[in-house]
């Protein structure tokens, strides 16, 4: 997710979109067998965290994107985004902003190239 959803006390680490949302994502890169970078922690480096998804979360808006990572976006990241001239492939995935790397394979890549606008 972009930004990251680290719930920590009740705070959200930046996130864009509604925080349930979190769980959701998470239980579909779970049965897909991916990574996700969203969750609650009961014990953190509160300062570590905030740094570490504010770093991600520049890093995107720069079109600083990984060819192995599917990016469920947030609406005020999915503008700067497009605003950075990234080759990000973008497009909808159940009225979700979705993004890719150009260089990136698979049936993502795919469905977005093919239903983008």
């Amino acid at each position: 997710m972009v930004p990251p959803q680290i719930a920590i006390n009740d705070e959200n680490c930046e996130g864009e979109m509604p925080r349930q949302l979190q769980w959701a994502f998470a239980y579909v890169a779970y049965v897909q067998k991916m990574t996700f970078n969203s969750g609650y922690v009961a014990r953190v480096n509160r300062d570590a965290i905030v740094s570490t998804c504010r770093g991600m979360n520049d890093s995107f808006r720069r079109g600083e994107l990984d060819e192995s990572t599917i990016y469920v976006v947030g609406s005020e990241s999915f503008s700067a985004l497009r605003r950075s001239g990234s080759t990000a492939i973008c497009g909808h995935i159940d009225s979700y902003n979705v993004c890719v790397l150009a260089q990136s394979g698979g049936e993502t890549k795919r469905y977005l190239e093919a239903h983008s606008r």
